[in-house]
């Protein structure tokens, strides 16, 4: 097998975030436990002289092993997707609850089988039932924790990577937006003086025009705008759109005054409410409603874009990669910036319905 093959074959994951390589990893280290786990046992019981004693000790590894791994598996779930934001002394305070309840389980079963095989519980009793496991235990879960800890750091230099090329790249954007950006208004304001009375609501449209190329102008000179600015930029860009889809396109606005004042990149709704005027009321004969909604849910701001539009009769996993659609910076920027997902799912009679998180 090539390098590039192992690479690809031990980067793709079996479970969760596990990896095959982080498996044969974790394989190696019971194989390894094991080994020590039977010497141990090996030198405790050293004086019995039973026939077939040490191959029963080594079954017994074996097995031991097993239900130790069966064991695991929910615990790694527990520790470290339902658990894994949560405060250290929580983790502890579980990981203390779980280990008892573990060792006394351990010790009814060592027990029962003490007395079906008319044995007197010695010192080779509690380091089975009780040392041994609680040794593993602690190893086991140390490392699990220190190299969940690593990959952490890892991915947040990553991150802190790619915000500082974003970054950059702003930047850049900023500079190139302003050469000579009075130019445009000034021909803008020349073309509005020109147009007659009679027609007003020309007027009108260059004027929102002009609006929201100063927002975007604006929007290349600052890292956040409160989502109120951004709901308003909105509105204006889609007050242009209603000229071009008539009575085709409604819109309706919902708002939680109280997520109004939160911080929010610029230009981070505007992708996805154009998605759908464009993909969703546009593909539409009889047109259909866009429905924006801010809500506040616990320590969080729930941003929805739904639309009764076409939708999408693919895959909707695949949406994003389909040229034009707009979902695929947006999800980047929540991930970098919030750790936040965006969901995609059909919306109800018909259309596509966008949402997504911002911590308060």
């Amino acid at each position: 097998m090539s390098s590039i093959a192992w690479r690809n074959l031990s980067t793709r994951s079996v479970l969760w975030t596990i990896t095959v390589k982080e498996l044969l990893l974790w394989l190696l280290f019971n194989i390894v436990y094991g080994l020590l786990f039977y010497v141990a046992l090996h030198t405790i019981a050293g004086g019995v002289k039973v026939h077939g004693f040490y191959i029963w000790l080594l079954l017994d590894v074996f097995i031991e092993l097993f239900i130790q791994g069966l064991f695991t598996i929910p615990l790694w779930w527990l520790f470290f997707r339902k658990l894994s934001n949560y405060r250290l002394s929580v983790v502890l305070f579980t990981h203390i609850v779980v280990l008892s309840a573990f060792l006394y389980l351990r010790g009814i079963s060592e027990g029962l089988v003490s007395r079906l095989t008319c044995k007197e519980p010695g010192n080779f009793f509690y380091w089975h039932a009780y040392y041994l496991p609680l040794l593993f235990y602690v190893i086991q879960f140390s490392i699990f924790h220190a190299y969940n800890f690593w990959r952490k750091s890892q991915r947040q230099v990553e991150k802190e990577k790619e915000l500082l090329s974003l970054a950059y790249q702003s930047e850049v954007n900023a500079l190139k937006a302003q050469i000579q950006p009075h130019f445009l208004f000034n021909t803008l304001n020349s073309i509005s003086a020109t147009v007659p009375p009679e027609m007003e609501a020309t007027r009108v449209m260059i004027a929102r025009l002009a609006d929201t190329f100063r927002y975007a102008l604006r929007s290349t000179q600052k890292h956040q705008v409160t989502l109120g600015e951004e709901l308003d930029f909105i509105r204006t860009w889609i007050e242009l759109e209603m000229h071009r889809f008539k009575s085709r396109l409604k819109v309706e606005y919902h708002t939680d005054e109280s997520v109004l004042q939160l911080k929010i990149p610029p230009m981070l709704l505007q992708p996805l409410v154009e998605n759908a005027v464009k993909h969703g009321i546009g593909g539409s004969i009889s047109g259909g409603t866009i429905r924006i909604s801010c809500i506040r849910e616990g320590r969080h701001a729930k941003i929805i874009i739904s639309d009764t539009g076409t939708g999408f009769d693919g895959d909707l996993q695949q949406l994003e990669l389909k040229e034009g659609i707009g979902l695929k910076n947006t999800r980047l920027r929540l991930l970098r910036l919030y750790n936040e997902e965006l969901f995609v799912e059909p919306n109800t009679p018909s259309g596509l319905t966008s949402y997504f998180y911002i911590p308060l």
